[in-house]
């Protein structure tokens, strides 16, 4: 994990698990997190969104909502991903010079269920600033 101004971290991921291995957690309302898989997959299942999995080029964008998740990585199943995480509220002034002016505009939640969980093509022109980190 690196630190950065204003709250934000990124986050590496390379991990692999010798058996199973799944987390629960709790995002409060403007907890801000986009993930971009690189290699691998990690399976996904939201209160609100349902269940699916990301996989390499998936890239996945937090609510703007409290929300809570299952996380579940297969026994041997390595994972690496890159993740930018802080606050909504900060992600303008911080972020908008790497590319976050591209998100997608927050819409119906329908639309916000499908970005969370990596099923929306609208993301993947931040996956490559992403994968550069």
């Amino acid at each position: 994990m690196t630190p950065l101004r204003s709250g934000f971290h990124i986050v590496r991921y390379d991990v692999a698990f010798a058996a199973g291995h799944r987390i629960d957690y709790r995002f409060p309302g403007d907890h801000f997190e986009l993930e971009h898989c690189v290699e691998g997959r990690v399976r996904v299942s939201e209160d609100g969104a349902g269940a699916d999995e990301l996989h390499a080029g998936s890239v996945a964008l937090s609510p703007r909502r409290a929300t809570g998740a299952v996380v579940a990585h297969g026994a041997g199943e390595r994972y690496r991903a890159v993740s930018v995480t802080g606050s909504w509220a900060g992600l303008d002034a911080y972020l908008g010079g790497l590319g976050a002016r591209e998100l997608p505009v927050i819409g119906p939640e329908r639309g916000a269920r499908e970005r969370y969980i990596g099923r929306s093509a609208a993301l993947r022109p931040v996956a490559q600033p992403l994968a550069e980190m």
